[in-house]
């Protein structure tokens, strides 16, 4: 009854869609047909309850919880709506900061200035490109597992929606953090791009159709679109959110700089070293040390540029498993991103819209190392 309650005072219902068993795929999109796990080969329905009684109920399912009733509710309190203004407030200030240059406004900042999101330089591109507007809804995904219990095989996997709207000691608090989807375990999904489907497609159909939304503190409608602004995930999640290759690849790095690895004679696995070990002679791995200095100066248009070029290329040329495999090394692309299905006006750009996971390093590993040897 409580749960139905809130459901009818939210307006926001809880979505679910049948799942593989063993958490290989979720049976939406491509596989919606389909009654046995392309990976698998197990079954979607009760094999038992489908011979007793013919109805077709499913092992299992996955969660997805749709982002447009959760920004409506964020706008409609007074609080709400006086928190989502934060972005706003913070561009209008910068913008009339800007000193102008040949009739043009300067996006370049000091060191002191850099405190926010809001004061970097492709998030300030977007806005004088009026890609982000004041009534865009600006959003971050993060997806990673989570173990329910301490001493129980408990393994799930989560996607939440940050509000970025809100300020930066706000924004993470639980009530601006909106958990989008849920995947159960034990097993890590195969094919996370099939469970993340339906919460990306209700939101790509915001962005195309729009959305109206009561500001609680003017009470008055307005037309909001959403602006997915970073893609965020653990090392399992974010290679098939970026499509990239693996770390262990020739051009490995998550945020598909221009670093190329080199990798030990007849073994596949590249690591990125700067510099070339001596009297090293492997095909595809014998090029001169890298320069650090010179990966940093590739800007985020370029990048892009870059990406889509060598995706056309992976797109057209992929014509044999052999072909596949050599482009694979050369591009460091392995297939098609999921988020380049959004309209490109309501995103950064892919790759550009990927973010690192600096959490294990900064805080576990690097410490760890370091308290060991004290």
């Amino acid at each position: 009854m409580v749960k139905r309650h809130v459901e009818e005072l939210s307006g926001i219902l809880p979505v679910y869609h049948n799942m593989c068993i063993n958490s290989c795929i979720g049976f939406i999109g491509l596989f919606k047909d389909l009654e046995l796990c392309s990976m698998c080969s197990r079954s979607c329905y009760n094999k038992a309850e489908l011979k007793r009684s013919g109805k077709k109920i499913p092992v299992k399912q996955f969660l997805t919880n749709c982002m447009g009733p959760a920004i409506q509710t964020m706008w409609c309190s007074l609080a709400g709506a006086k928190g989502m203004t934060y972005r706003q407030h913070c561009i209008t200030k910068i913008i009339e900061e800007m000193q102008p240059q040949d009739g043009k406004e300067s996006v370049e900042f000091s060191v002191s200035a850099l405190e926010d999101y809001i004061h970097g330089t492709d998030y300030l591109k977007a806005v004088l490109q009026r890609d982000i507007g004041p009534d865009n809804t600006v959003l971050m995904l993060s997806l990673d597992r989570a173990q329910l219990y301490q001493n129980k095989t408990s393994d799930i996997w989560i996607y939440i929606w940050v509000m970025m709207d809100c300020s930066s000691d706000t924004r993470y608090k639980k009530h601006n953090v909106y958990v989008s989807g849920v995947i159960s375990g034990l097993n890590k999904p195969k094919n996370i791009n099939s469970f993340l489907f339906p919460g990306f497609w209700h939101l790509a159909a915001l962005m195309k159709e729009h959305l109206q939304i009561l500001n609680g503190s003017m009470q008055k409608l307005f037309t909001s679109d959403p602006y997915i602004l970073t893609f965020g995930a653990n090392q399992i999640g974010i290679t098939q959110l970026t499509g990239l290759v693996r770390h262990h690849g020739h051009f490995g790095c998550w945020l598909y700089c221009l670093f190329s690895g080199c990798c030990k004679n007849r073994s596949g696995h590249y690591f990125q070293a700067a510099q070339l070990p001596r009297d090293h002679h492997v095909n595809n791995s014998d090029h001169s040390d890298v320069e650090i200095d010179n990966i940093f100066h590739e800007t985020h248009t370029e990048k892009i540029h870059r990406y889509n070029k060598n995706l056309q290329r992976f797109l057209s040329d992929s014509r044999s498993q052999a072909a596949y495999e050599r482009i694979c090394l050369e591009t460091g692309i392995s297939k098609p991103s999921i988020v380049s299905g959004f309209s490109t006006g309501c995103m950064l750009g892919v790759p550009g819209c990927f973010q690192t996971d600096l959490f294990h390093l900064a805080s576990l590993n690097i410490p760890d190392l370091y308290l060991s040897l004290l």
